[in-house]
């Protein structure tokens, strides 16, 4: 069976065809992690190709979508969540004052925008108060930086707001600092190699 009776559903709409596109699609790329709704969907697929070879081909009828995704929706509605991050179809917003600040070290702190599953990069903020700074460090894959506020140093070079920044895989940043303090918008890997083993201690 599938998790809950809301995926149950959606696997039955997307067996008969009936969600749409955006819809469909969300739920092909959760049937790539989920063994067990993947087997929900091939199950109804082969009921109706059973249907389909002992009876005629008959239309279902107009309304049974919208019932459909009415007893989705009430259903659904008790166990909704607020959630910070509000959705739209594939958009995702994030305001200012939402999403959660982790201390990485004495003066540095990061916040995750967005973590895209697919490509494993994710889109951050980096704050350093002033005297803050990242170690010597290595990139495991490409880092694309963009200074927002303040002003910081990365190996004897100056970076304002609206300067930007990218590095290949496996190069290495002796060190970036800031004297006045700075926020980063960096979209990286989730892990990078710190080479100073004496940095957040």
């Amino acid at each position: 069976m599938a998790n809950s009776t809301l995926e149950q559903e959606q696997a039955a709409l997307y067996a008969l065809g009936a969600l749409e596109p955006a819809e469909a699609r969300a739920l092909e790329a959760a049937l790539l992690d989920d063994a067990t709704l993947a087997a929900e969907v091939q199950a109804f697929e082969q009921v109706l190709a059973d249907l389909a070879l002992g009876a005629g081909e008959v239309a279902p009828p107009a309304h049974l979508r919208e019932k459909l995704l009415e007893r989705i929706a009430l259903e659904a509605a008790p166990q909704a969540k607020v959630a910070p991050v509000s959705r739209e179809q594939d958009t995702i917003s994030l305001r200012k004052n939402e999403g959660k600040w982790r201390q990485l070290a004495p003066k540095v702190s990061s916040k995750v925008l967005y973590a895209d599953a697919q490509t494993g990069l994710v889109t951050s903020l980096i704050k350093l108060e002033p005297g803050g700074y990242l170690p010597r460090h290595r990139h495991l894959g490409v880092e694309q930086m963009l200074i927002v506020e303040g002003e910081c140093r990365i190996n004897d070079e100056i970076f304002r707001p609206g300067d930007f920044r990218m590095r290949p895989a496996d190069t290495e940043d002796v060190e970036l600092t800031t004297e006045h303090g700075a926020t980063i918008l960096l979209v990286a890997p989730k892990r990078f190699e710190i080479l100073d083993s004496s940095w957040a201690k």
